[in-house]
């Protein structure tokens, strides 16, 4: 008997309809006493009805129903021929058979009947599912006299659904779970056929723009009542699942029972239950039904943004052009941005409140970073575009400056007027680089506040400091050009009196100026952004050198660097020849030159800064050469920086070498030199230097300083700014001349020590070449104008 019923059950699981209605001929006719005759029989309409038998089908019906009047399952009868009629897309019918089951369990019930509310309960769901066909096959078409009446028989049909589905819920089956999912759906799709409603045609671009934002604030309106039909259905479901003594989150279950028939233990095959199933599977679908209604939601703003940015300026003039685009930005887009921004943050929260982690959420978690760029990039092109046109302003200027006075354009401006557009898009084009700075900067801020880390992140924090340098760079492009320009037209003015060029010369400095001003203000806004958020990369790199340029102090605070030293030691050269000022270049040939010797002696002059650098000298000569060069050794020294040193044809004497009878009637001159190299930007130092007894110090072939009091026991010191737009990466040379007046030859002590960022910061620099700084620090310049002052020929100094 068992496998008989078995063969039935595994028959109808193959989908042979036809051998499964002979075993279960077989079966009624072997064992027309048990009850599972009966379900067999019953069980035959329907396979027949699936191989379109339906006369057979309606017979058995017709027969059970007869036979078995009391039996609930003449419900499923009903259901069963409602359910061919639909298949075979006979709704009317169908609808027709499922009335007659509902009708016959409400009659069964009324009798205090077995009612089978499980069927009538499916019949129901399937009435709702025909009129759910009827409900989302409303289109929302022009002409907008059919748009309302459609909206109106929307809503209708909307109504009679949700009264459907309830009633679903009254008859207390398994499918309330799905009925109640079915209710938000419903408001779901209400949305979705709104929010694609055709648009007028004959409507222009930008009231397209007001009708669609007006259509897709009402749709997330809608989105978002059914977000709150779908939490409805998350707090539901457990209570549903609660009345039909079902533990939704105990997924334990059987495929098969055992039944006690006859003599003997039988096992036989039955459908598991699916209640708990069921209820787990409409709970998730209703929770990332949350999710991706919030995105969606979102999305909505979103392509309201998009559209904002396709309003089209009412001016062909280029300057009103911009300010109308940065009024859009401010007053149209940006709100939308926050919006979206907001409902995509929401969409995040809710999924964390619920436990929920799906590709909605993610990609909410990228369209807040790829929203907030918008504005970022909007105002980058635009602050570009705004540069641009001072470009074509500038060069419209030069054109009527150098025509006859009161000449104009084609727009009817002269060169004051072109002037005045020009200084507009200067201040136009370094705020709006400012707002695209600060829109990229919030961008990383919701990063940091949200704990995104993905490529957008990455990239904003790459477009940032790129735009920053590049613009900062095209600023600085025009205005040294701009700088050429005005010293251009002061030389052409002082020539022809021609006021159009003394014209020409103030307003071409003043974009100068102004461009240079704002260059370094929008490097120095980057700088912090990057302190702000730790930004790395070849941008950030190269940031901090054009940085390191304009202030080497202030900029390097933050880097790691290098410390380099160098003292006066044998590695030093040294000659007694002069060369007059050649020497003194990197590029000299010092192969002749010989290796210094050390003098000894117990005085420290650097003992203050913790170092005794030796001091260096000649080395000792032959005595019976020392009367000889007494005699030949007449000194006199001009300034290096402005004439070439006399020519001295003399050798150095150490006093250690004279005997005591010996008389100098000359003073003595040594000339050293020390190679170094740096590898890196110099951003700091200092050196020290004393000598016996008055010298003068050059680097790179530059005058630094000299001694003004000639004494060997004080150490001079020169700071950074003293050398610093003359060190440089690379190889550099250091070069002194020593004047022994009293030819005590106590010799050259020095100490130096430099500060450079690290090789892979200087390697991603475009340039190591150092330019003159746009901006000269107050001290720096005072050291300079020290230096000039001291220019003095040594010669001088002893009269």
């Amino acid at each position: 008997e068992s496998k008989l019923y078995n063969s039935s059950y595994f028959y109808q699981k193959a989908g042979d309809w036809q051998e499964a209605i002979r075993v279960n001929h077989v079966y009624i006719v072997a064992y027309p006493a048990l009850d599972y005759s009966v379900d067999l029989f019953f069980k035959n309409a329907e396979l027949y009805l699936k191989l379109d038998n339906l006369a057979a089908a309606n017979k058995i019906y017709n027969e059970f129903a007869q036979k078995y009047s009391n039996d609930d399952r003449v419900v499923t009868a009903f259901y069963e021929r409602g359910n061919y009629f639909l298949t075979n897309n006979q709704a009317a019918a169908a609808k027709v058979e499922y009335n007659k089951a509902i009708a016959k369990s409400e009659q069964f019930k009324r009798e205090g009947k077995e009612s089978n509310p499980f069927i009538a309960g499916e019949s129901v769901h399937k009435l709702a599912n025909i009129l759910h066909g009827e409900f989302v096959d409303v289109k929302l078409i022009q002409p907008q006299s059919n748009i309302d009446a459609q909206r109106l028989k929307l809503t209708g049909i909307l109504k009679e659904l949700n009264t459907a589905y309830t009633k679903v819920l009254a008859f207390g089956s398994p499918r309330s779970f799905e009925a109640t999912f079915n209710i938000a759906r419903s408001y779901e799709e209400f949305a979705d056929i709104y929010v694609v409603q055709e648009l007028d045609p004959n409507l222009d671009k930008n009231k397209k723009f007001v009708k669609k934002k007006q259509i897709n604030e009402q749709s997330a309106a809608l989105y978002e009542n059914a977000v709150e039909r779908y939490k409805d259905v998350v707090d539901k479901i457990p209570v549903i699942a609660e009345k039909l003594n079902v533990d939704m989150f105990d997924s334990q279950g059987s495929s098969a029972v055992a039944t006690n028939e006859g003599d003997s233990l039988a096992m036989r095959e039955i459908e598991a239950d699916s209640t708990i199933d069921l209820a787990l599977k409409w709970y998730a679908k209703a929770k990332n039904k949350i999710s991706k209604l919030l995105y969606t939601q979102a999305s909505l703003t979103s392509e309201n943004v998009e559209n904002a940015l396709n309003i089209e300026p009412p001016t062909t003039n280029a300057l009103s052009a911009i300010l109308y685009q940065n009024s859009i930005y401010a007053t149209v887009v940006a709100p939308a941005v926050g919006q979206t921004i907001k409902a995509h943050l929401r969409n995040i929260s809710e999924a964390a409140e619920f436990g929920l982690s799906n590709k909605y959420v993610e990609e909410s978690k990228r369209q807040i970073l790829l929203t907030s760029n918008i504005l970022g990039n909007e105002y980058e092109q635009l602050a570009i575009t705004t540069l641009g046109q001072f470009d074509k302003n500038y060069s419209e200027y030069k054109e009527l400056i150098e025509k006859e006075f009161g000449t104009k354009n084609a727009q009817g401006l002269d060169y004051y007027g072109v002037d005045n557009d020009a200084n507009q898009m200067i201040d136009e084009s370094i705020s709006l680089s400012i707002l695209s700075q600060q829109s990229y900067a919030k961008t990383l801020q919701l990063a940091l506040d949200n704990n995104i880390e993905n490529d957008i992140t990455r990239s904003t924090q790459e477009r940032l400091l790129r735009f920053s340098v590049e613009m900062a760079e095209r600023m600085k492009v025009y205005s040294d050009r701009a700088n050429t320009a005005s010293v251009d037209y002061e030389v052409i003015f002082d020539s022809t009196q021609n006021y159009n060029y003394d014209d020409g010369r103030i307003a071409t400095e003043t974009h100068s100026f102004n461009l240079s001003d704002n260059s370094l203000i929008l490097l120095e806004a980057a700088f912090d952004l990057k302190e702000k958020f730790a930004l790395k990369g070849s941008w950030s790199n190269t940031l901090m050198m054009k940085l390191l340029e304009l202030d080497p102090i202030r900029y390097s605070e933050n880097i790691e660097k290098e410390r380099i030293e160098i003292n006066s030691d044998q590695s030093w050269l040294y000659s007694v020849t002069d060369y007059p000022s050649v020497w003194i270049q990197q590029e000299f040939d010092d192969s002749s030159w010989e290796t210094v010797g050390l003098v000894f002696g117990a005085t420290n002059q650097f003992s203050s800064i913790g170092v005794d650098p030796d001091a260096i000298w000649t080395r000792k000569m032959i005595p019976n050469q020392i009367d000889a060069i007494a005699d030949s050794v007449n000194i006199a020294f001009k300034d290096s920086l402005e004439t070439d040193i006399t020519s001295i044809d003399s050798t150095v004497v150490n006093q250690n070498d004279i005997p005591a009878t010996s008389a100098f009637t000359a003073d003595t001159v040594v000339f050293f030199r020390k190679s170094f190299v740096l590898n890196g930007k110099v951003v700091g130092g200092e050196l020290y230097v004393t000598a016996d007894e008055d010298f003068r110090l050059y680097l790179n072939g530059e005058y630094l300083v000299d001694d003004e009091r000639d004494d060997f026991s004080v150490v001079d010191t020169l700071d950074y700014y003293t050398f610093d737009r003359f060190i440089k990466s690379g190889q550099n040379i250091i070069a002194v001349d020593v004047f022994d007046k009293d030819l005590s030859a106590l010799g050259l002590k020095l100490y130096g020590y430099f500060e450079l960022v690290p090789l892979d910061l200087n390697s991603a620099a475009e340039t190591e070449k150092i330019r003159s700084s746009t901006f000269v620090d107050p001290k720096a310049l005072k050291e300079i104008n020290t230096l000039r002052k001291n220019r003095i020929p040594l010669s001088n100094k002893g009269n």
